[in-house]
């Protein structure tokens, strides 16, 4: 499937599905960068293969798109989603790639730029939309560690690394939190995911902590951290005490997530500014930058 019947099918489903429309209204220069890059997207056995020009690929697994995962998408299309027909649902799934690279993850980097040698932790890493195009920028004396404790999107990410032919990113199948030990980890069969505070709701995972990720990998430097942990950043703050204090890394962490029904964003930046940091949060992706 080339560029122009990504762009023709997309344009297509103007009015029809309203994060489409949503996706054109708010990046319609992005659009025309695409034509620049290069995009195309191949069928692979049950996953689509998404190359961006010849710099970076993605996979997407037939099974992730599916009427659970789009429902709230779909709905301006069918009242039933599992009527829409498949073509469509892969665009609406193709969306988030196509607006994570680069766009996304530029959002992230608006007061870092990890640079050749860095070591950058992603939390929260999905399918590898973050850590991927990282790894090429921290080079091959430079690390990505990518966290994703869902079994599912863990897969995912380990076939994109090794798509793309990465030796620099160290995946890891663990929540990040204050600690290691076990949690619940509720999974609604999307890339969203949270750790529970009882190990009884949903999947059992196993969490561990920025200063035992540090101490296990023997790491000598951590240059960024990346969080979008669905509520989880505060105690992973708390287990960063020792790494804060020895390396100083840049964070940008997604603090929209709700937490014992409060807002983490308040609460995220008071700990942060109490280890010194001067903290400030930007939207749309509403992100707050410790620096």
């Amino acid at each position: 499937m080339s560029l122009d019947r990504v762009l023709d099918l997309i344009s297509r489903l103007r009015g029809e599905v309203p994060v489409v429309d949503r996706f054109i209204e708010r990046n319609r220069l992005y659009l025309h960068r695409l034509h620049t890059l290069g995009v195309s997207v191949t069928e692979r056995g049950g996953s689509y293969e998404v190359a961006i020009g010849s710099d970076i690929r993605f996979l997407i697994h037939r099974d992730t798109i599916n009427p659970k995962y789009f429902a709230t998408m779909l709905t301006g299309i069918d009242n039933d989603p599992t009527r829409v027909e498949h073509e469509k649902r892969l665009i609406v799934a193709l969306l988030p790639i196509l607006y994570a690279y680069p766009m996304e993850y530029v959002g992230y980097l608006r007061h870092y730029a990890p640079k050749e040698g860095d070591v950058v932790l992603d939390a929260g890493s999905t399918w590898g939309d973050f850590a991927l195009p990282i790894s090429r920028l921290v080079g091959a004396e430079g690390r990505v560690v990518a966290m994703e404790p869902s079994e599912e999107l863990y897969g995912v990410l380990l076939k994109n690394i090794g798509l793309n032919g990465f030796k620099n990113i160290i995946p890891l199948k663990l929540g990040l939190s204050s600690k290691k030990g076990t949690a619940g980890f509720a999974h609604d069969g999307t890339v969203r995911g949270a750790i529970s505070s009882t190990e009884a709701t949903g999947t059992l995972i196993r969490t561990t902590s920025i200063d035992e990720i540090v101490g296990d990998l023997g790491l000598g430097r951590m240059d960024f951290i990346k969080m979008d942990i669905e509520g989880e950043e505060l105690n992973a703050i708390r287990g960063a005490s020792k790494t804060i204090e020895r390396f100083r890394p840049s964070f940008a962490i997604a603090s929209y997530h709700i937490k014992d029904s409060v807002q983490t964003r308040p609460r995220l930046e008071e700990m942060l500014k109490a280890h010194g940091y001067r903290t400030v949060t930007e939207y749309p992706h509403q992100t707050t930058y410790a620096l």
